[in-house]
């Protein structure tokens, strides 16, 4: 369990297949019609039932609004699928509104760091991979159980991408991890 908090526990299975029907084709969760009886059902079943739920976050996941709580989309998917709720889900191919079950794997916080994307701030092109320009060498680090670690300082960008990737190789990140995205 890392330092950061826990998400907020989702309703029971019960109640997520009540409220949503989920297509395991795309990963969409549309909601379901309410019953005739039900408190506002004529008003929900006109305007709100086979509505795709959920709306983008800034980071293009998926929030979804249930009985006065927002939950990510993909926690509701996973638990649909496997009844479970793990502390991290990764998005496999880094599209977080992509939240088809065989996108989506359970991964501690670590692990969850070794798929991200490059950031658009990084001017090099290549995460871990930097420029000190007082020494006027490139450096290369790597995050290792929290930690940067230094690989080392190179005289070309290449070298230093070179010893990025065999860390990257020897310490199992995802193959998408630094993929260019707008994030």
């Amino acid at each position: 369990m890392s330092k950061f908090n826990s998400p907020k526990p989702l309703p029971n299975i019960a109640r997520l297949r009540e409220m949503f029907k989920l297509n395991l084709d795309t990963g969409e969760l549309k909601w379901r019609p309410k019953p005739p009886d039900a408190h506002r059902a004529k008003w929900w079943n006109s305007v709100v039932a086979g509505k795709k739920a959920g709306s983008p976050d800034p980071g293009g996941r998926l929030r979804v609004g249930l009985d006065g709580e927002h939950f990510m989309a993909h926690r509701i998917v996973w638990k649909m699928v496997h009844d479970s709720e793990p502390h991290y889900i990764d998005h496999i191919n880094g599209d977080g509104s992509d939240n088809r079950p065989e996108n989506l794997r359970t991964v501690d916080f670590g692990e969850n760091l070794k798929n991200k994307p490059l950031y658009k701030h990084n001017p090099h092109g290549f995460p871990g991979v930097g420029f000190h320009k007082r020494d006027k060498v490139w450096t290369a680090k790597i995050g290792v159980d929290g930690v940067q670690v230094q690989l080392g300082s190179f005289n070309t960008k290449e070298e230093a991408v070179a010893a990025m990737s065999a860390g990257y190789v020897l310490l199992r990140y995802h193959t998408n991890h630094g993929r260019k995205t707008d994030i």
